[in-house]
Order: C-alpha cells, then sequence, then structure tokens
C-alpha cells in the first residue's frame, strides 16, 4: 500500500542523502516527496524558519533528516522548531528494513536492511542506520542515533541523546545511559552511566563531569 500524504525531508548529512537517492523505497508516491537542505547542521538554527517558509502543517508530514552531530541536538533543534508550530512527522521505513510489532515514536528512520524486533520500544527522533540490529525487549530513548551495522541485545535500555557508532555490538541485558557515545567498533558488555564517551583510542569510557551529568541528568 502506498502513502499518498506529502512528505517534506528537511536538513543534511548522510541521512538527508540516502533518503533522497532512494526516497523511492519508502512506499510513498515519487509525486509526494520535496526535499530541502541546509549546507550544515550549524546553518539550522539561523535557517529553521526558512526550511519551514510555505510548508502548510495541515497538508504534509515533515522528516528531519539530520545526522548525530552534538549528540543528535543539531537535529533536535529542527525537530521541536517544527513542533512547535504544529507540524506532523513521518516516520520512514525502508523496503527492506523489518519493525513489526514494535512500538515505534514520530521522525524515525529505519534504514536499509535495519531490523527492530517485536516488544522494542523506539522513541522519537531516533535514526536506525543499515543492517542495524535491536533485539527484543529493548528500549531505546528519545534523539538516538544507532550506526550501520551495529545491534543492540536483547533487554538493553538506551538513554536518549546517546550516539552508537558504526559496527558498535552492546551485550545483553544492559544499561547505557542518557547522552553517552560508544565509537568503538566490537563488543561492548559493560553499563554506561549517564555523560560517558568511548572512542577507538579509549581503553576505559571518559566521562563528562559537571552537574548536568549526574545521574538525575534531565532530557
Amino acid at each position: 500500500m502506498v502513502d499518498q500524504e506529502r512528505i517534506c525531508v528537511l536538513g543534511c548529512g548522510d541521512v538527508f542523502e540516502n533518503i533522497a537517492a532512494d526516497y523511492s523505497s519508502y512506499h510513498i508516491s515519487s509525486d509526494k516527496w520535496e526535499f530541502r537542505a541546509v549546507s550544515s547542521p550549524a546553518e539550522i538554527s539561523i535557517s529553521a524558519e526558512q526550511l519551514l517558509h510555505g510548508l502548510s502543517p495541515e497538508e504534509l508530514k515533515l522528516f528531519i533528516a539530520v545526522d548525530y552531530n552534538a549528540l543528535n541536538y543539531a537535529r533536535l533543534e529542527l525537530y521541536y522548531v517544527a513542533k512547535l508550530k504544529g507540524y506532523r512527522f513521518a516516520t520512514l521505513v525502508h523496503h527492506t528494513a523489518s519493525c513489526n510489532h514494535s512500538k515505534i515514536g514520530e521522525n524515525v528512520w529505519v534504514g536499509p536492511c535495519a531490523y527492530a524486533a517485536p516488544q522494542t520500544v523506539i522513541g522519537s527522533n531516533v535514526m536506525l542506520n543499515a543492517y542495524s540490529r535491536i533485539d527484543q525487549r529493548v528500549e531505546i530513548g528519545s534523539h538516538v542515533w544507532v550506526g550501520a551495522g551495529s545491534s543492540i541485545s536483547k533487554a538493553t535500555t538506551i538513554g536518549s541523546h546517546t550516539v552508537i557508532g558504526n559496527n558498535v555490538n552492546i551485550g545483553e541485558g544492559l544499561s547505557i545511559g542518557k547522552h553517552c557515545l560508544i565509537n568503538k567498533p566490537g563488543s561492548w558488555q559493560t553499563n554506561m552511566p549517564n555523560g560517558s564517551f568511548l572512542e577507538s583510542v579509549y581503553t576505559e569510557p571518559a566521562r563528562m563531569v559537571g552537574s548536568g551529568y549526574s545521574s538525575t541528568i534531565q532530557d
């Protein structure tokens, strides 16, 4: 079944370019798409009003396609501006992806060959890149990025604004906090508190410190 509602994709970066190059794979008629780009995430704050100009909230849905810059806050900025103006948001599932019987929020991208198992819960404004895998009973907060080829094993929770890089395999039953970055390919089998960062050059996660990164950190 083809969705006949108009979709306007706003943003920049790899997700924007992937959707624009392969829009026919999302069960939406080719004449229902519109794309409006900015040159970089840094321009979003000054271009939001221009991007939305002339778009009717009643006549279409938006999709905000911005990569994980600033722990997904660049994407969040445009998403919130549009949400406060009453716009609705599409969730885009590639025809090769599978997410049956999972609960998925708005403005979520399920990329090519990505998989979300039944009983998964995925918040709003989440990007699941190509060949990512989300197992049963995983809960992913809002404004999260899951890189290409990465997997999250069953019964694990991922906090909001967390970025998981490419080819990262997160173990079963873990708690990964908010505002975390795991950008080291391979297996990760340990809980991570809020504000933890793991890069390829680190042997152990680094931590953001300060009152904003306590155990009670807010979204």
